[in-house]
C-alpha cells in the first residue's frame, strides 16, 4: 500500500484511525477485485463505503476541535464503517468468491473496520470541558 501523500496535513499521519481507514479501503478492493461482474454493483457500495470512512475521517480531522462540522464528518464515517461490515456480510453470504480464497482478507477487512468504527466512535463523543 502507497505511503500517505507527503501533502496531507501533518496530523493525519498520526492519526491511528486514518491508518486503519487506509488499510481497510486496500483490504476490501483486494477482496472485490474477485467478486463475479453480476455482483458489480456491491463490490461498488463496499468500495465507495470504505473510501467515505477515509475521506470523511480526513475531513473531520481537518474540522476545529468540538465543531459541529467535525462531529457530522466522524459520524458520517462511522456510518461508513457500519455499511462496509454489511456488505461484507452480504458478499460472505452469497459466496462471492471461494471460501479458502476470501475469509483471510473479509476477516481482516472486517477486524481493521470493527477497529475503525471503535476509534472513531472514541473521536465522536464530545469532550467535557
Amino acid at each position: 500500500m502507497p505511503e500517505p501523500h507527503p501533502a496531507l496535513p501533518h496530523h493525519l499521519h498520526r492519526l491511528d484511525a486514518y491508518r486503519v481507514a487506509r488499510a481497510v479501503l486496500a483490504d476490501v478492493v483486494r477482496l472485490s477485485d474477485v467478486w463475479p461482474h453480476a455482483f458489480a454493483s456491491l463490490a461498488d457500495q463496499a468500495r465507495r463505503a470504505a473510501s467515505s470512512a477515509l475521506l470523511n475521517l480526513a475531513e473531520g480531522a481537518c474540522q476545529p476541535l468540538g465543531s459541529a462540522a467535525k462531529r457530522r464528518h466522524y459520524n458520517i464515517a462511522y456510518a461508513s464503517c457500519g455499511e462496509l461490515c454489511a456488505a461484507l456480510d452480504a458478499a460472505e453470504i452469497l459466496r462471492l468468491s471461494p471460501a479458502a480464497e476470501v475469509q483471510p482478507a473479509q476477516g481482516e477487512a472486517r477486524g481493521e473496520a470493527a477497529r475503525l468504527a471503535a476509534l472513531l466512535g472514541g473521536l465522536r463523543r464530545p469532550r467535557l470541558r
